[in-house]
């Protein structure tokens, strides 16, 4: 495998070994492997994680930090984000994995496998990445959004469209109790 994103297990020592690396933008088009994401990454990722091992088992603890932009969930319009947070895996060989653990699906356990005594960082980091996206990504707390007739970004301008009514006395569907109940 050689590549960047991989470490042969048999690299680590009983000391353990501390990985510090900058990937750029073009590296992680790799690592995300998709070509329509909901955000684009603006800086090169920074990763910094120890790993310890014992006997085949692999701990992987480390946090990344990047930079993307998301597009606002309101006004649609593109705002930086900054990702950072730490994660922590257990690595096992696929061939260590017990016959009962291989009928699950390896994504419902808190554990990772390897394969040819080489972890491959990748899904890891990808996995990390679309954990740590906001759910709904919003520009600021006090988005004003887009007029939903007219399609202007409120933030931005006011638009001259009529505004619908309030809740209250006009309200349609509110619910009037007018009898007195006997």
């Amino acid at each position: 495998m050689g590549s960047i994103f991989s470490i042969p297990v048999d690299d680590i020592p009983d000391a353990g070994l501390h990985l510090t690396t900058s990937w750029e933008e073009t590296a992680l088009v790799e690592i995300l492997e998709a070509q329509h994401e909901p955000f684009t990454v603006s800086s090169p990722l920074e990763l910094d994680v120890r790993f310890g091992r014992t006997a085949h088992t692999v701990v992987a603890k480390g946090s990344l930090r990047v930079m993307v932009h998301l597009q606002c969930v309101r006004c649609l319009t593109l705002f930086p984000h900054c990702i950072a947070d730490t994660f922590r895996y257990i690595l096992m060989p696929v061939s260590a994995v017990p016959q009962y653990r291989k009928k699950q699906d390896p994504e419902e356990n808190d554990i990772a496998y390897y394969t040819d005594d080489f972890i491959d960082l990748r899904p890891l980091i990808r996995e990390q990445l679309y954990l740590m996206m906001p759910d709904y990504p919003h520009c600021s707390e006090g988005c004003k959004g887009l007029c939903p007739q007219c399609g202007t970004n409120l933030n931005e301008t006011a638009c001259s469209c009529a505004r619908l009514p309030e809740r209250g006395a006009r309200a349609p569907f509110r619910i009037r109790i007018s009898k007195k109940q006997s």
